[in-house]
Order: structure tokens, then C-alpha cells, then sequence
């Protein structure tokens, strides 16, 4: 396998997937300057990569399950060295048309078929979410709906007899049922037959990766805020303006399984910004990993304590 392509130019790390392996790297060096500091952490410091990171999150599961649960965990992810203390849940839903297949050339004017009832399915989505509101949009923003994929026919010869596609439903934690509830009612007018084109339409869920969230005041929360403040002040008191501040994470990430199946607090930290990940020209700013890089090593110091 070939390596990260890890390349440092003009300020920036790039290379494929740049980014994250940046993240990486910064923790490694925040222990690396405990270790030449000649400190050493009183508490055991775990710093892990795993694989299949957010689709499965099989790799976090296992490496938990090979030691203790830690007190508390960090997810690196980019979010421009705020402390993220919750990120949003993804609901997959898949939407399938089945329909009397038949000859194209006795259609008609009007598409039918699977996959013109698919295409209503999908404009019925529109208007799912009017009039949503919930005490968690302050701190998440509202959910949303994302058609990723469609697939469907044979060919241009023959009226379809299968279609389906799949949607993405990102939402606040405590919000899923709701969520799924308005999508459901907003396929619900749908009519399941016509006496043109027969059709079945059903929704399921294929996949759910759950929301999760430590409280904003825990001292895991606000210890990796005061560090990062440090970080961003030199070491010096750090001030309200300007500084690092407390958000939420608009993706998903591995943060659930600590949260929702050990039980443990963790909150989403790292440079570089979201916007710019998954795309070709991902980079991440010298300055910005070696901000990060002390801001980890500061927490550390003041969550495990050091010994000379």
C-alpha cells in the first residue's frame, strides 16, 4: 500500500488525504513534546487510527474492546480548533418503486413506471421538513435531507419495473424518530397504485449511525476549550475574544461509540476545516497542526498530570 503522499509547501500540509493524517500527526507530537519536555503523563495516553473510521466504526469498536475504556476520549476531526462537544446523527433511508414492467413504445405521452413514481417520491421530499423546529436547532441546525444515490431501468427500450434511491437524514441527538415520522408522513400521500402503472412504493431504513453528545459543561468539554485557548494565546491568560469557542460537529464520526456504547465522554477536536475535507485539494496549515499539536499537549498535562 502506498503511503499518506504527505507534502509540505507554501504553509501547507497536502497530499491525499492530507488532512487527516495531518490530525495525526499533531497528536503524535503533542506526545512527542511531553516526552522532550521530560514530562511524563501520570495517566495512560492512547492514541489510536483505526480503520473503518464513520461508515462501521468496527475499528474503534475493536480497539476498545482490547483494553479498558479510557475516562474520557478525543476524535480528531476538522473543526477549525473549536471543541465540538456533539455531532449529528445519519439516518439511511431507502425508497424503492416497483411497477408493471412494459414496451416503451405504447407508453404514452406521460413517463410512468418505476421510475417516474421514484422521481415523485423524491419532490415529495421537498416539503418534509416545512414548518420543523426543535430546541436542538440552536445548537445543530436544522436536519437535512440528502438524495445520494439512484438507481433504476434496463434500458430506453422498456418502461421500468424497479427503482430505488437512498437518502441521507442528518439530525440533532433526541431528534431521529421525529425526523424519520416527517419523512414518512411526506411519502404517506403517495398513492401505492394507478390503474396505468400499478406501483409499489416502500421505505426502509438501511443504515443508522447514531448522534451523540457530552454535556458542554463536563470538565472534558471545558478542560480541551481552556487548552485550546492557551494554545491560540501563546500560553498566556487566555480572552473570550477571538479565541477558540464550543460548537458541534455536523458530521458523523466515531465520537458515538464512546458515547453511546461505552459510556465514555468524548468531544470532537482539530485543525483544518470540514469544508475542505473528502476533496482533491485537501490541506491542512502548518500553523494550524501546530496548534493543535499544543493544544493536546497542554490538556494532557492538565488532565493526566505529569511526573519529571
Amino acid at each position: 500500500m502506498a503511503g499518506p503522499e504527505l507534502a509540505c509547501g507554501c504553509g501547507d500540509v497536502g497530499g491525499r488525504r492530507g488532512g487527516r493524517q495531518g490530525q495525526l500527526i499533531a497528536a503524535a507530537m503533542a506526545l512527542l513534546s511531553l516526552r522532550d519536555a521530560g514530562l511524563e503523563p501520570a495517566g495512560r495516553v492512547i492514541l489510536q487510527s483505526v480503520v473503518d473510521e464513520e461508515p462501521g466504526g468496527n475499528g474503534t469498536l475493536a480497539a476498545c474492546l482490547d483494553a479498558d475504556p479510557p475516562d474520557a476520549a478525543i476524535v480528531l476531526e476538522p473543526t477549525g480548533m473549536d471543541v465540538a462537544y456533539g455531532h449529528r446523527g445519519i439516518i439511511g433511508l431507502r425508497v424503492t418503486a416497483e411497477a408493471e414492467p412494459g414496451h416503451a413504445a405504447v407508453a404514452g405521452r406521460v413517463p410512468r413506471g418505476a421510475i417516474a413514481r421514484a422521481a415523485e417520491a423524491i419532490r415529495a421530499l421537498g416539503p418534509a421538513l416545512d414548518g420543523w423546529s426543535s430546541p436542538q436547532d440552536a445548537a445543530y441546525g436544522p436536519p437535512s435531507l440528502n438524495v445520494g444515490r439512484i438507481a433504476g431501468g434496463e434500458d430506453i427500450f422498456s418502461v421500468p419495473r424497479h427503482c430505488e434511491f437512498e437518502v441521507g437524514l442528518r439530525y440533532a441527538p433526541g431528534t431521529a424518530a421525529r425526523l424519520l415520522a416527517a419523512v414518512r408522513a411526506a411519502l404517506a400521500p403517495l398513492p401505492v397504485a394507478r390503474d396505468d402503472s400499478p406501483t409499489d412504493l416502500r421505505a426502509e431504513v438501511f443504515s443508522h449511525y447514531d448522534a451523540a453528545e457530552t454535556p458542554a459543561d463536563h470538565p472534558l468539554t471545558q478542560g480541551l476549550l481552556h487548552a485550546a485557548s492557551l494554545a491560540r494565546s501563546g500560553g498566556d491568560a487566555p480572552t473570550a475574544e477571538g479565541g477558540p469557542c464550543l460548537t458541534t460537529f455536523p458530521g458523523g464520526c466515531d465520537a458515538r461509540h464512546f458515547v453511546n456504547r461505552l459510556a465514555v465522554p468524548t468531544v470532537i477536536f482539530g485543525p483544518g476545516s470540514l469544508a475542505a475535507a473528502h476533496a482533491v485539494d485537501e490541506a491542512l496549515p502548518v500553523e494550524d497542526l501546530l496548534a493543535a499539536a499544543r493544544t493536546l499537549a497542554w490538556f494532557i498535562a492538565d488532565w493526566c498530570g505529569t511526573s519529571a
